[in-house]
Order: C-alpha cells, then structure tokens, then sequence
C-alpha cells in the first residue's frame, strides 16, 4: 500500500537523518533539534522567541523546553524585549563561534551522505516534490 510505505519512509529517512547527524555532533554537544534553532539565530540575532517558533516551524511549548536546555548549556540566552514585557528575544552566546564550521561540514555530510549517487538534477528534482508535498499538506491543514 502506498500510503503506508510511504509514510514509513519519510519516517525512516528523517530518523536515519537525525541519528547521522547526532552521531557526528555528539563530540560538540549539540543534537539536529537544537542546530535547527540556532542555525536561524546565526542570521537573525534577537528575533523573538515567536518569531523563532515560526521560522523553524516549531510549537511554542517545544521550542521553549529546547532553547530552556540551549540556555542552560551557555549556547543562547534571552532577554525580554523593551517593548513588550511578554516576549523574549533569543541571542546567541559566543560559545557558538568556534563550533559552526564543525556543525555546518557535519551538515554537508550528513547530506552528502544521504544523497549519494543521485545527481544535481535528481536533488532538485527532490526539493521540489518535497516543497510541493509540504505546500499540499500546509493547505489542507488550513482548510476549515
């Protein structure tokens, strides 16, 4: 059945994923969930943690318990926003800075790995059925 195969697959692929990259950042202390968060803070400093929570489409309560466990091993830290008594803003802690070409080389990895053998056109391809799979299912979830 294809549904079921299919479903099974995008499982297996996204947990093949996680634990490469895991498993290759174990040593920095950083697991795939946690660089999710980060790697937009890298080109966003002090945006909001709802704003974050957007950007990596994550839902606030999830996104709170990582950047908890981010804060509390010197990765980020949050301040409240001048303007707006509820809302933090999340900045990077410059114990990232040494890290980032480890964390981005484990990253090309990981991808290189999983993409081995198929050729720039095929990837794109790829990209592209996955974009348009995500857009079906990001308009159904919207229709009442």
């Amino acid at each position: 059945m294809l549904e079921a195969t299919l479903g099974w697959l995008f499982q297996d692929v996204h947990a093949q994923m996680t634990r490469n990259f895991d498993k290759r950042t174990r040593r920095i202390g950083l697991t795939r969930s946690q660089w999710r968060v980060i790697s937009p803070l890298m080109k966003q400093q002090g945006i909001t943690q709802t704003a974050l929570a957007e950007i990596v489409e994550i839902e606030k309560a999830p996104l709170g318990r990582t950047l908890d466990k981010l804060e509390e091993n010197g990765w980020i830290r949050r301040e409240h926003d001048p303007s707006d008594r509820r809302a933090r803003r999340v900045y990077l802690t410059d114990k990232i800075t040494p890290h980032v070409d480890a964390v981005t080389e484990t990253v090309r990895g990981t991808f290189g790995e999983a993409l081995h053998g198929l050729k720039a056109e095929e990837v794109a391809d790829l990209m592209r059925y996955l974009m348009t799979i995500k857009a079906n299912l990001h308009s159904a979830a919207a229709k009442p």
